[in-house]
């Protein structure tokens, strides 16, 4: 007698059960409504939008309507780029013809333009007509004499210059009227150094700036703005340079209400000039990188100025270089912002040196208003335990530092010392 054995694989119907399940999904992720798919694809790249047009033909057109845009060719390699030139510039006029949606949030270009800058500014020009809302411009290697469309200078609210050199030109005009935000970040190695930029908007409300003052700088007429943000390193090369245009730059922001300001340029910075203006409109003062000397002059003449500052900041830690811990203040008489207005102080960086305590000492002193001392020190306080391989913080010194602080007078009864 011959017996039959049928064996049934377990894998093969665990498989089939899994592409039962894929078919499922599919048929319920094509139920749902157009709305929500739109959203899902919205979540992708552009390029893999477009792609979701071949999974079936309720799919074809979902994508035209994604908000966000993201064109770049620069991610690739220059040999790829050259190969992929064509394709790429046909894509993206593709996209844009077929857009069906009023709303375009954001639209990203990164290209390296050579002789299409016609091209470009025809997409540049279409997005603008569709009240897109922000505009990321990255385009490189121009060939011959080229300008970008009039429309985006009358509509520009937020404009990022990024590896500026402006090489020969002498003056530059940035005249943007609806523009809230600028930042301008120059090359570290950049050439050139007459160029004029003059900046009118009268609807600035942020103005930052990265580098290392090749370039002059200027406002055709002050501005009562939210914020200036001022990063100059010194530059050894030029250092009495760099520091007149530093120096003539901090004039023209008499009316802002916050300034930050690299600590590094104060080092060589003896003095800002000798008709510093009042800046009457700061209310926040803030100092950023490394460690700054509260007896530094640049530092004193800006306190002076400003009778209305109610917040100020050391994010590098402050410190005190000569011994005038001895006397009542260091100067010949205390600001005006400390006796009426001054209610915050942000120390970073601390560690407990003589230095610093000895700055703490003296700001906490003549601070009459102040509601509260910040002062940040946990990198400072970590101990290495060799046995386990790590690091652990010193909680006795930490706490050591923290009631020799709460010990020190105060010109404030009110205020608190909080000590992280």
């Amino acid at each position: 007698m011959e017996t039959t054995c049928v064996i049934q694989k377990p894998q093969k119907k665990q498989k089939l059960n899994e592409e039962d399940d894929i078919d499922g999904n599919r048929k319920c992720l094509g139920n749902l409504p157009e709305e929500i798919l739109r959203h899902i694809i919205s979540f992708l790249p552009t390029k893999g939008a477009v792609k979701t047009s071949v999974l079936c033909k309720r799919w074809e057109y979902l994508w035209t309507s994604i908000p966000n845009l993201d064109f770049d060719l620069l991610r690739l390699s220059p040999a790829e780029r050259k190969r992929k030139r064509t394709l790429f510039m046909n894509f993206v006029d593709r996209v844009l013809c077929l857009r069906d949606s009023p709303v375009l949030k954001r639209f990203t270009v990164r290209f390296d333009v050579l002789s299409d800058a016609s091209r470009v500014n025809a997409w540049i020009s279409d997005v603008i007509r569709h009240n897109v809302e922000e505009l990321y411009i990255q385009l490189v290697k121009f060939k011959g004499e080229s300008s970008l469309p009039h429309c985006l200078f009358t509509f520009l609210e937020k404009l990022e210059l990024y590896g500026c050199s402006w090489g020969d030109l002498k003056v530059v005009g940035i005249y943007l009227p609806k523009l809230h935000s600028l930042s301008i970040r120059e090359f570290e190695e950049s050439y050139g150094d007459d160029c004029m930029v003059i900046i009118l908007g009268n609807s600035l409300k942020e103005f930052y700036y990265k580098g290392l003052m090749f370039s002059k700088y200027g406002f055709y007429e002050p501005v009562k703005m939210k914020m200036a943000h001022i990063d100059i390193k010194a530059n050894r090369k030029s250092d009495q340079i760099t520091h007149n245009r530093y120096k003539k730059l901090l004039t023209q922001f008499s009316n802002v209400e916050s300034l930050r300001i690299s600590s590094e340029i104060l080092k060589y910075a003896t003095k800002v000039p000798p008709h510093m203006p009042l800046y009457n409109n700061l209310v926040e003062l803030v100092f950023f990188y490394s460690s700054v000397d509260l007896d530094c002059e640049a530092v004193l003449n800006l306190l002076q100025g400003s009778p209305c500052l109610q917040n100020l900041e050391f994010w590098g830690g402050i410190r005190l270089s000569s011994n005038c811990e001895q006397d009542d203040w260091i100067f010949d008489s205390v600001p005006s912002c400390f006796l009426s207005h001054l209610n915050r102080i942000k120390v970073g960086r601390y560690h407990g040196s003589k230095e610093e305590l000895s700055a703490v000492k003296i700001l906490l002193k003549n601070s009459v208003v102040l509601k509260e001392m910040v002062i940040t020190c946990k990198e400072y306080f970590a101990m290495y335990v060799e046995e386990q391989d790590h690091f652990t913080w010193n909680l006795e010194k930490q706490e050591n530092q923290y009631k020799q602080l709460i010990e020190l007078s105060r010109g404030s009864k009110n205020c608190k010392i909080v000590f992280l």
